[in-house]
């Protein structure tokens, strides 16, 4: 509990520290508080900036006001439009490029091992592991993912980490076929029937847990 309250505050003083700079405020001088337009995802990362204003900001030299985002994608295209001053997100090399006015002032956390790749208990993947040596906890051949259907958040680490285990597979996301869903949609999707494979992150990776499925990790294969 004490390790979550200091990262939420510690979230809370990075944008403090941001938006002083910015506006030239002391907190002596301002004669009011700045409003502070923070944006976030429904995942880890967003949970700090959630539990702050949960807590309250009274005793803040700032007012928050709050916009939650399905994913990366629409997030970037909001702070190109001016929507937001702050976010606690995750960030890909797409993302980045197309955002590039904007700074990072710290990283928040690491999901790295809460991006996962799921497929059902009859999934034809999960009869070879460790079809290349490098990744022995890799699940398939380059045969049994061509043409596979994968419900994914595209523009996102998760879609990162699916790139990854394409490449480890010598395989591209050429190779298969890719559908672009928020990941809300996607476990109810995969839950009926729809796609081969789920790509998630948390916290619909543990909903997805709760429900009918395999989960052989993501390859983590450098990205060049």
């Amino acid at each position: 509990m004490a390790m979550k309250k200091f990262t939420a505050r510690l979230a809370i003083i990075s944008v403090v520290f941001c938006v002083s700079l910015a506006l030239g405020l002391s907190g002596a001088n301002a004669q009011s508080k700045p409003v502070v337009r923070v944006s976030g995802q429904p995942t880890m990362h967003g949970m700090p900036t959630w539990q702050i204003m949960e807590q309250g900001t009274k005793d803040l030299p700032i007012d928050l006001t709050y916009t939650l985002f399905p994913s990366g994608a629409p997030q970037v295209e909001a702070l190109a439009a001016g929507q937001w001053d702050v976010e606690p997100s995750d960030r890909t090399h797409d993302d980045v490029q197309h955002s590039l006015w904007a700074l990072m002032i710290g990283i928040s956390n690491d999901e790295s091992e809460t991006n996962d790749l799921w497929v059902r208990a009859d999934s034809p993947l999960l009869k070879t592991k460790g079809a290349n040596p490098k990744y022995p906890n890799l699940y398939g051949t380059s045969a049994d993912w061509k043409g596979k259907k994968i419900l994914c958040t595209t523009v996102s680490t998760g879609h990162y980490a699916l790139s990854s285990t394409l490449k480890a597979l010598g395989l591209t996301d050429k190779d298969v076929q890719i559908i672009q869903i928020e990941q809300g949609q996607a476990v109810a999707a995969f839950a009926s029937g729809q796609g081969d494979i789920l790509q998630m992150w948390a916290p619909f990776s543990y909903i997805a847990e709760g429900r009918a499925g395999k989960k052989p990790p993501p390859a983590h294969a450098p990205v060049s």
